[in-house]
């Protein structure tokens, strides 16, 4: 599935190739995102309190947990893209999120520092669509999708996918920038339906080493 056609499922404009997409740029615009983001003019979007959003347990397969920890994902992210603790904040109310900095700050604590909190999967939902928006826009035709309760590997992937835009051989470079080595094949099974034949969960070691690769990929060495 390419870029393009997994970006559908996000309601994504199409026709924005990867080499002019625009660098993110984190300003006080953000914090009003229904009036300032040139791509949700005119929209509402619902404030979630956080008290209000389920909180599930990671499930566990064959003794592994279901996905890696979504603390490490999002400070990789976060480092990725040079994002001071605001701008999650901000990123995330593009999606509705109602998430403050004393929120964000326990998730962004390794998990043996006083005060870690494990972020949960809506969240880092939001956080990752929010993402999509700020890179990519709205495709104000389409109705907003639905934010998934929960999330494992290959759902971060594709959504990590559909914001910076990458095409098959961008993860295979990516991939081999971190020094992991991987087919065609191999990448293709991770975007697959869940009941295909051919489908294949996205392991913790693919997905810090696609996080190392794209952040060597953005920020250089």
């Amino acid at each position: 599935m390419g870029a393009d056609s997994i970006g559908e499922l996000f309601g994504i404009r199409k026709n924005s190739p990867i080499e002019s997409a625009p660098t993110p740029s984190f300003s006080s615009s953000l914090s009003h995102p229904s009036s300032s983001h040139p791509y949700l003019s005119g929209l509402a979007f619902p404030a979630l309190p956080l008290h209000a959003l389920p909180f599930l347990p990671r499930p566990v397969m064959s003794g592994i947990l279901y996905g890696m920890l979504n603390n490490d994902t999002l400070r990789s992210i976060r480092y990725m893209l040079d994002l001071g603790e605001v701008h999650v904040v901000d990123i995330m109310k593009l999606t509705g999120f109602a998430a403050t900095r004393e929120n964000v700050d326990p998730w962004l604590l390794r998990e043996d520092e006083p005060g870690f909190v494990e972020m949960p999967d809506i969240a880092m939902a939001h956080f990752l669509d929010g993402l999509i928006v700020h890179r990519r826009g709205r495709d104000e035709s389409q109705p907003p999708r639905p934010v998934e309760s929960r999330i494992n590997n290959n759902v971060v992937l594709k959504k990590l996918r559909v914001a910076f835009e990458l095409k098959e051989d961008d993860i295979l470079s990516i991939m081999d920038g971190a020094g992991f080595k991987v087919t065609r094949g191999e990448i293709n099974a991770l975007f697959r339906q869940p009941k295909h034949t051919n489908f294949r969960l996205c392991g913790d070691q693919f997905l810090r080493n696609f996080l190392k690769g794209l952040t060597l990929r953005l920020r250089g060495s």
